[in-house]
């Protein structure tokens, strides 16, 4: 079965197959990498009436539940906005002490567990703590380092890697070569590769580079870039690698379809001035991690990088 991270669901699944699971998991990993898919799999097949050793039946009533969004015996929680309050914990705390109807279990999702306030993550500790016994509950996170100590001590931890560039060609069914090689085994960045919208903001971006390297700053417009800002630093700076592996004679390349303007850039820019916009990029970034001004980022690096 072709299924992503395939060796962290084989492990837990021979867990429940044997009846060894814990009633805590975390899943950490990049953005896109395939958490929320994972969990998801993993409650399904916790619920399942007839599950097999690799994962759910899918034909059971509970299975079919499931899909439908149906199930009783599942709780899936998601951020409100950029956060989950307490309210949403407080009502998981009291439906998981209700039996299950449909399974043997109820299996409760946490996605972006690390948006929880304190509160909210305080209030299931005792949860945690003394589970009732057909209790399952999965978090999703970027870093495990983002919840309270006292969760993470007691969360059975899986780290989501990247997968095999194979995997994601055929489950996304794509030979996009720059999609899959920019997606670095992110299921979620080939995806969002694919799209018409991040065509266009690359298309402006490879655009931009060619007039800050060529210093043709009158040509630049900011409305092209300021609302995908975050994309475009990212694009520029791969573009930028690429580049400097150009320049050093390595085939390695992920935006091969537009080698002409790489070799451009190549020829006209040092490695030291390579160096140094990929420096100033990693200063954007960081600015823009902690809410600076997009123009104000923008600006400073195109003309004070």
């Amino acid at each position: 079965m072709l299924r992503l991270h395939n060796d962290i669901l084989t492990q837990i699944s021979t867990q429940i197959s044997q009846g060894r699971q814990r009633h805590f998991y975390l899943l950490t990993g990049d953005e896109g990498i395939g958490k929320r898919t994972t969990a998801r799999y993993l409650a399904k097949h916790f619920l399942c009436a007839s599950p097999y050793p690799e994962g759910a039946c899918g034909t059971c009533k509970s299975c079919h539940m499931f899909e439908a969004g149906t199930n009783a015996d599942y709780i899936n929680i998601e951020p409100d906005g950029n956060s989950i309050l307490i309210e949403s914990t407080r009502r998981m705390n009291e439906d998981m002490y209700i039996r299950p109807i449909y399974s043997k279990r109820k299996a409760v999702v946490i996605a972006d567990a690390h948006k929880m306030t304190n509160a909210a993550q305080n209030s299931i500790l005792k949860t945690i703590e003394e589970p009732p016994e057909y209790a399952v509950i999965i978090m999703t996170s970027i870093h495990r380092e983002m919840l309270l100590q006292t969760i993470n001590s007691r969360a059975s931890h899986f780290m989501l890697k990247p997968q095999d560039h194979d995997i994601i060609r055929a489950l996304l069914d794509t030979s996009d070569e720059f999609a899959i090689g920019y997606g670095a085994g992110n299921i979620g960045m080939v995806k969002k590769c694919l799209q018409n919208e991040f065509a266009k903001t690359r298309k402006n971006t490879i655009s931009l580079l060619e007039q800050i390297i060529f210093r043709e700053y009158a040509n630049i417009s900011e409305s092209d870039h300021m609302d995908v800002i975050d994309d475009c630093l990212e694009i520029m700076l791969v573009m930028l690698r690429d580049v400097y592996l150009l320049k050093k004679g390595v085939e390695d390349i992920v935006n091969k379809d537009i080698m002409t303007v790489l070799i451009q850039i190549a020829q006209k820019a040092k490695n030291s001035e390579i160096l140094r916009y990929v420096k100033s990029i990693g200063r954007a970034q960081r600015l823009l991690d902690i809410n600076t001004n997009k123009r104000a980022v923008f600006y400073n690096f195109i003309y004070g990088g």
